[in-house]
């Protein structure tokens, strides 16, 4: 990505974190309202089962100066 490109990114990466936050807060807290606890759980796990490959997919850098990775 083009170095000028990067604040726009980044505002959209955070546009979309905040908006699908809150769709996903908002569906299961209908499936807790109209359904149940259970029904709830279980609509949270298949969410997250598909954003694990998605995210598994996602291109890591390796740690530079100043960064903690491990």
């Amino acid at each position: 990505m083009p170095r000028e490109s990067v604040p726009d990114a980044s505002s959209v990466t955070r546009i979309m974190q905040q908006v699908g936050g809150s769709f996903g807060t908002a569906v299961l807290a209908v499936m807790l309202v109209g359904h149940s606890f259970q029904a709830a759980f279980w609509w949270s796990v298949a969410f997250t089962a598909l954003a694990v490959p998605p995210a598994l997919m996602l291109p890591h850098r390796a740690a530079g100066p100043g960064t903690t990775g491990g």
